[in-house]
């Protein structure tokens, strides 16, 4: 009988501990976390973000995109515009331009490499962009003039889909 009671302990004794509440897994302060704690609710960034010009302190950014707006799952082009933020001179042809888009709440980025070309006059074409998924998007644009820290300018983009018209 003893041994019946023990077995029966030991048996309740693994349910407690199976049936036990999980502890909380530490949460992290990034918009992908909260986005994600969230049920993946749209991140919410500042209104500005989404201007189509945008300045770091150096340098003022601004993009045209082709078309526009931008599709969904469909390659499209930008044309940017990069001047000195104080003079508002166009950008050096020296100045290092590089340019990626990613989606915060879901810490990925596009499935395609962009391709950017200096035009001249501080301008440059971006081709070969796709968004592959509806949501927030953001692009960023980073700038380093030769000596100097690199700077970044980011722009908001909300993917969507659009109705097919009838």
């Amino acid at each position: 009988m003893p041994r019946l009671i023990q077995l029966s302990l030991l048996l309740i004794l693994g349910l407690v501990i199976a049936c036990a509440p999980a502890e909380e897994a530490p949460t992290e302060n990034t918009p992908a976390a909260e986005a994600s704690a969230s049920n993946h609710q749209a991140f919410r960034p500042p209104p500005e973000r989404f201007n189509r010009s945008q300045s770091s302190p150096s340098w003022m950014v601004s993009y045209q995109a082709e078309p526009d707006p931008i599709p969904l799952n469909q390659h499209f082009r930008l044309l940017l515009n990069v001047q000195n933020a104080k003079s508002r001179q166009p950008a050096p042809d020296d100045l290092q331009v590089t340019l990626d888009a990613t989606m915060p709440a879901h810490n990925h980025g596009m499935n395609v490499k962009p391709e950017l070309n200096l035009l001249g006059n501080g301008r440059y074409e971006v081709q070969g962009l796709l968004f592959h998924m509806t949501g927030y998007w953001e692009i960023s644009v980073q700038l380093q003039a030769p000596g100097a820290e690199a700077e970044t300018v980011l722009f908001g983009v909300n993917a969507d889909v659009k109705p097919t018209a009838r």
